[in-house]
């Protein structure tokens, strides 16, 4: 993990922990509850542009991209008093790069299934967690044979989301293979 990452993650924690947000707080119960006050059953939708760990690849090879967007939908269902959610992913860009003079368009699109572990800390309104995502990707290119390239997807993300009221709010997600922000709602 960069420098970068890990002071912003000490930042994030001293933040959360401060005495304004941790007063009369449980630290015991972080790790089996939600935070943001979700609940079993409740549903997350967030819809995310980001940044793919290869997405300079285009413009190395004299092409341009536009950042894929990402939209997850998922339900908070807890196994035993752990908080998970589980639910699905898909995402999609657009890049075209040049090779001996002759142009290739690339479509990715990724579906999938994902898991999430939420940990619920002092800041009310503030929803920590960790996932995976495993599922296919579909490359439609001209670069192929066959016109498209089926191969397996997967990655891994540590994320937060900021709700502004009940329903609304912004989330972060740094991992594998993409790192993204954008919107999260709580349904």
């Amino acid at each position: 993990m960069s420098k970068k990452i890990k002071t912003l993650l000490v930042a994030l924690v001293m933040l959360c922990s401060s005495s304004a947000f941790a007063k009369d707080f449980d630290w015991s119960q972080c790790w089996c509850n939600y935070g943001a006050g979700i609940e079993k059953g409740d549903v997350l939708l967030s819809v995310d542009a980001g940044l793919p760990w290869d997405f300079f690849t285009p413009f190395n090879l004299g092409g341009w991209a536009i950042p894929p967007v990402a939209v997850d939908l998922q339900v908070a269902c807890p196994i035993w008093k752990l908080p998970f959610s589980f639910g699905g992913y898909v995402a999609g860009g657009y890049s075209q790069y040049r090779t001996y003079n002759y142009v290739y368009n690339n479509i990715p699109i990724k579906t999938g299934a994902s898991v999430s572990y939420h940990v619920r800390m002092p800041a009310e309104p503030l929803d920590l967690y960790a996932g995976m995502k495993v599922g296919l990707a579909i490359d439609f290119s001209n670069a192929y044979s066959t016109n498209f390239y089926v191969y397996p997807d997967y990655g891994f993300n540590i994320g937060a989301s900021w709700y502004f009221g009940d329903v609304f709010g912004v989330n972060v997600e740094l991992g594998y293979p993409m790192c993204k922000a954008g919107f999260v709602f709580h349904l």
